[in-house]
């Protein structure tokens, strides 16, 4: 049986899915087996060729070789939500702007057919486990690649931060990010964190403007098990969102744990720049010629 490679593309990314299905012709013709499985729903009237079948994402996974993600960061977090769990390694294609996480550009599909024959390095990249604990019972869980952020809706917010019971920080603010490695290049670069080797097994606090010039980011040992406790106001509102997903309403007297996660993402490496080429590429002014756009 060949091998089965899923393309997870992002309609929005990649209009009528022209380059997933030029990836998926490429992939065929070297005797791969191929399933179409966007991130997002298809709108009306995509152009897409009325032959083009997909399949359930959570079904197309299981036994496949390769899950190939087309589009942004953002397509990428999603459709790794869907090898959690598992030993199916991702691989990015780039159809957005900054695309940090993605490992080739929209002009280099052809380099998926070496990659799908298993010509790639394996990086494993730590992911967090997050629990929102009400009246001592976990109320919402999730796992994240990049962070879990906690921050006040429309208002600043007063957050306790502990590990192992021992207080790290306390401060008003707008928020606070608790980052992977991976996702310290991400909102934790942004609010002024560190950035840190993507294959490094460390926890990254970044507060979120802090009004208080003590605050400043932790770079925590990967084992340390973190309370988060936001004051509760019944005039402010704080919300939870892990890996940007949708936000989870917190609670007076909710307490947010973070950890490391038992699981793993796998990430297909193919290209040949280090960490710190692709940081300076696109992160910064000089790498970038012209500036990111957002």
């Amino acid at each position: 049986m060949a091998d089965r490679i899923v393309l997870c593309p992002n309609p929005l990314r990649d209009p009528a899915l022209g380059y997933t299905l030029h990836a998926s012709e490429l992939l065929k013709a070297s005797g791969k087996e191929v399933s179409i499985c966007p991130v997002l729903p298809l709108g009306k009237d995509t152009g897409i060729p009325a032959d083009v079948q997909f399949a359930p994402l959570d079904e197309a996974v299981r036994g496949a070789s390769l899950l190939v993600s087309l589009g942004g960061d953002g397509t990428f977090l999603r459709a790794s939500r869907a090898v959690i769990g598992s030993d199916v390694p991702i691989l990015g294609v780039n159809l957005g702007h900054i695309g940090f996480l993605t490992e080739l550009e929209a002009n280099q599909l052809d380099r998926l057919v070496s990659a799908a024959d298993g010509q790639y390095e394996l990086e494993k990249r730590m992911m967090l486990d997050v629990e929102l604990i009400r009246n001592g019972k976990v109320v919402y869980s999730d796992q994240a690649l990049n962070d879990a952020v906690v921050r006040g809706k429309v208002s600043t917010v007063r957050i306790r931060v502990e590990g192992d019971g021992a207080r790290i920080m306390e401060f008003s603010g707008d928020g606070l990010i608790v980052s992977t490695p991976t996702g310290a290049t991400a909102y934790s670069m942004a609010a002024g964190g560190p950035l840190v080797e993507p294959t490094a097994m460390n926890l990254i606090l970044t507060p979120i403007c802090a009004h208080d010039l003590s605050v400043r980011s932790f770079v925590l040992d990967a084992e340390r098990h973190l309370t988060i406790r936001p004051e509760y106001r019944t005039d402010k509102h704080v919300l939870l969102s892990v890996d940007g997903d949708s936000a989870v309403e917190i609670l007076a007297g909710d307490e947010v744990r973070v950890c490391r996660s038992n699981y793993s993402t796998l990430l297909a490496h193919v290209r040949t720049k280090s960490f710190y080429d692709v940081a300076f590429e696109k992160l910064s002014l000089q790498g970038a010629g012209s500036g990111i756009t957002a």
